[in-house]
C-alpha cells in the first residue's frame, strides 16, 4: 500500500510494474537489515573507523562473583575515546535463553568465563546469529 506523498509512476505493461516493485522492496529490505545488523568481533573496527566512537555493549557470564565482577572491571577500563564498553549485564551461572534474548535486542555480545551456554541458549543463538565468546569450562573427565 503506498503511503500519503508518495509519487506514482505509470508503466507500459505489468512485467516492468512488478520488477521495479521487488526491487524497490529488495532496496528497503536491505535498508532495514542495515539498521538492525548485529555487533560482531569481526565487524567493530570497521563500524568504528565509519561511525567514529562507538558503544560496545556487553554480557558477561562466569562460574564465580570475582570473575565476573573483576572482568567487567577490566573490560569497562579498556574503554577509548572511540570505544565505551559498557557491561549492560552481568551474573553467575550459565549462558540462559534471556541472556541471549537480551542480547539480540540490545545489540551486545555475551562473554562467558568457565560457563557454557543452557541448550536452549544455544539453540536462540542458533538462530538469532547472536555473538557468544566463551572460555571452555574446566571440567575433569574420569
Amino acid at each position: 500500500m503506498p503511503d500519503s506523498g508518495d509519487t506514482f509512476l505509470v508503466v507500459a505493461d505489468r512485467d516492468k510494474a512488478k520488477g521495479i516493485a521487488q526491487y524497490r522492496k529488495m532496496k528497503e529490505r536491505d535498508s532495514q537489515l542495515a539498521k538492525s545488523s548485529r555487533v560482531s568481533l569481526e565487524g567493530l573496527a570497521e563500524q568504528i573507523r565509519t561511525a567514529g566512537v562507538k558503544d560496545l555493549p556487553l554480557i558477561i557470564k562466569g562460574d564465580v562473583t570475582g570473575s565476573v565482577e573483576v572482568l567487567a572491571d577490566s573490560l569497562v577500563l579498556m574503554s577509548t575515546e572511540k570505544v565505551r564498553v559498557k557491561v549492560i549485564h552481568s551474573g553467575v551461572g550459565s549462558i540462559t535463553e534471556s541472556d541471549v534474548l537480551l542480547a539480540t535486542a540490545s545489540n551486545a555480545i555475551i562473554i562467558g568465563f568457565n560457563v557454557r551456554p543452557e541448550r536452549k541458549a544455544a539453540n536462540w543463538r542458533s538462530r538469532k546469529a547472536s555473538r557468544f565468546a566463551s572460555t571452555p569450562s574446566s571440567t575433569n573427565s574420569r
